[in-house]
C-alpha cells in the first residue's frame, strides 16, 4: 500500500481528512482470521481450511 494511504489525509470526498490506520488495525485482523502475528495463518486454520500442511510447501 502506498505510505501516502497511511500518513496523508485523503484531500477529497466523504473519507475527507481521514487517515487509513493500518499498522493499529492488523493484529486485530490476524487475530480475527486465525493467523501469527506476522500474517501467517495457523496449523488450525489451514486444517480449518481443509489446507493442512500446505503452509511449509
Amino acid at each position: 500500500m502506498p505510505s501516502r494511504l497511511t500518513k496523508e489525509p485523503t484531500p477529497t470526498g466523504p473519507a475527507k481528512g481521514s487517515v487509513c490506520h493500518l499498522e493499529e488495525m492488523l493484529d486485530e485482523y490476524y487475530q480475527v482470521r486465525g493467523w501469527s502475528q506476522d500474517g501467517i495463518p495457523s496449523e488450525k486454520k489451514l486444517t480449518e481450511l481443509e489446507l493442512g500442511g500446505k503452509a511449509s510447501q
